[in-house]
């Protein structure tokens, strides 16, 4: 496991934050993370892995895998993040690119304690200071949910994109949706 030396046992009351330089050994809590929690498929374990494989090292992204556990060793969060370099810019961002529609961690329901905005601010500025040195966070394409659970990476000040990540929502029947989707001419 390429755990990063700099990595803190310490980021909120009852939480682990570990850094690590590669995907090495993060399967295991990834995998659960999938089967337990929300993500999308672009934080899936075949798809960021293969990503980072095939087009990240490509393009000169290198890794940062943060994986957030409760005291017990329960993952809570994966953070699927890289840093590349823009011209002499180092560039903080998550993995997958231009080639992932939606770009966002793996969670769980986050302890009560974590869910505030000021409690998750805390966490991820404590995550900020195990990794190592940038410039600039560009994170685009961001859901506002994750599953059910409120996407907690939506800080104020966040706005979406007008297209809102191409989704919608499927509830009664297919003439429900296409009378609330499409005009009388149309349908």
């Amino acid at each position: 496991m390429k755990e990063r030396e700099k990595a803190t046992v310490t980021a909120a009351p009852d939480v682990r934050i570990r850094v690590f330089d590669s995907f090495d050994g993060l399967e295991p809590a990834w995998r659960t993370l999938e089967r337990e929690g929300f993500a999308y498929a672009f934080q899936s374990w075949p798809w960021v892995t293969a990503w980072q494989e095939h087009v990240g090292e490509r393009a000169g992204v290198v890794p940062f895998p943060v994986l957030i556990e409760s005291a017990a060793g329960e993952p809570l969060l994966a953070l699927p993040l890289g840093i590349r370099r823009a011209g002499r810019v180092k560039v903080l961002e998550w993995l997958g690119g231009v080639l992932s529609d939606y770009q966002a961690p793996l969670l769980r329901e986050l302890p009560a304690a974590l869910r505030s905005q000021e409690a998750f601010g805390a966490l991820w500025r404590r995550v900020l200071d195990d990794l190592p040195s940038f410039d600039v966070i560009h994170f685009e394409r961001q859901p506002a949910t994750i599953g059910p659970l409120e996407n907690p990476f939506l800080f104020p000040g966040s706005t979406l994109h007008p297209s809102r990540a191409h989704s919608t929502g499927l509830a009664g029947t297919l003439d429900d949706f296409l009378e609330a989707k499409r005009s009388a001419s149309w349908r």
